[in-house]
């Protein structure tokens, strides 16, 4: 796809989405992914950044094109067949982000849409609730006190949710529709 309609000398604003290190959710214009949280048997992942570009000076209105970050993993995967995996960004393939894995956990974070955030996989094996996505950022992990955390949102028009436990987190959307 190209960009059509942007008048000549128009200044872009381009951002490239960053991967999450460790815990802490990657960077992106204007949000960030969702954060994972520890417990006591390891570290869940951040969600990743998304990727905009935009009419210079960057705000929400003058965004042109978003590609969703990745969803993080959980700390612990239910079995060694069963991956606690993030769902991918929506991008070219697809405009929504997808549920992370596994799809029958209820833990799991689903993926942001064109109109919304992803619902956050809940409580479970933390004393503190998941975060639903936003715009532009990633739901954060259950957290407080854990024996199993679940991971952090990626980045996206609107942010996956975060996930609780044996379960990944949701990938952010992707702009247009």
């Amino acid at each position: 796809n190209t960009l059509t309609g942007i008048p000549g000398g128009t200044t872009l604003s381009v951002f490239p989405g960053g991967a999450a290190s460790g815990m802490t959710g990657g960077t992106s214009a204007g949000g960030h992914g969702g954060n994972g949280h520890a417990d006591f048997n390891g570290n869940s992942g951040g969600g990743g950044g998304a990727s905009t570009v935009a009419i210079s000076p960057f705000s929400v209105g003058h965004l042109l094109v978003v590609a969703g970050g990745g969803g993080g993993a959980g700390a612990e995967n239910q079995t060694i067949f069963i991956r606690a995996n993030g769902g991918t960004g929506g991008g070219s393939g697809g405009v929504n982000g997808h549920d992370g894995n596994p799809v029958s956990a209820s833990g799991r974070g689903r993926g942001g849409t064109t109109s919304a955030g992803g619902a956050n996989g809940g409580i479970t094996g933390c004393t503190v609730s998941a975060t639903s996505g936003t715009l532009l950022a990633g739901g954060n992990s259950n957290s407080g006190i854990c024996l199993h955390a679940g991971g952090g949102g990626g980045s996206g028009h609107f942010g996956g949710g975060g996930s609780s436990v044996g379960a990944g987190a949701g990938g952010g959307s992707a702009f247009p529709g």
